[in-house]
């Protein structure tokens, strides 16, 4: 019965350690394959692929659909600077199909009040404290379509009055 057991335990330890360097080989393969994946996907679409957070999605959906709007918006000012008023018109289009896609727009005033409590927020009081009151801005707009020129704009106009 000792010789049995011996046998057996020499017949096991190999076919053990093959089943755990054959599980690691593919384990590490692939991790590999998964690095290679998301080393070679552009950011943009690795993040789209990866989303697991709805909140997330949604922001990375808004925020490809405002650039496909600002993208149509600098084709219009090139096409009609060309001539091209079809094409122009064409985009122009586009743009309101694809901002039928968002959210409502933050009105003039919504976009002051957040500017107001932005500054207040930060204590921002000079057009060089500009980055810090657009973010705070931006945070207090969350959820509402803004043109970013247009705020950017706005909160530089009110830092150069509290300045001057």
């Amino acid at each position: 019965m000792g010789e049995s057991k011996s046998t057996l335990y020499l017949w096991l330890i190999p076919t053990v350690v093959t089943v755990v360097i054959s599980t690691l080989l593919m384990l590490v393969s692939r991790w590999i394959d998964a690095w290679a994946v998301t080393t070679t996907i552009s950011p943009w679409f690795r993040d789209w692929i990866f989303v697991t957070d709805p909140e997330r999605a949604r922001q990375t959906i808004l925020q490809v659909l405002q650039t496909l709007i600002k993208q149509r918006k600098d084709s219009v000012e090139q096409f009609r600077g060309g001539g091209r008023h079809d094409l122009a018109d064409k985009e122009t289009r586009e743009i309101a199909i694809i901002e039928g896609y968002l959210p409502a727009g933050a009105s003039e005033e919504e976009m002051d009040q957040a500017i107001a409590a932005a500054i207040a927020e930060t204590g921002a009081n000079s057009p060089k404290q500009m980055g810090a009151g657009m973010k705070a801005a931006k945070a207090k707009l969350e959820g509402k379509t803004v043109d970013g020129k247009a705020l950017s704009d706005r909160v530089r106009e009110r830092l150069q009055k509290l300045a001057g």
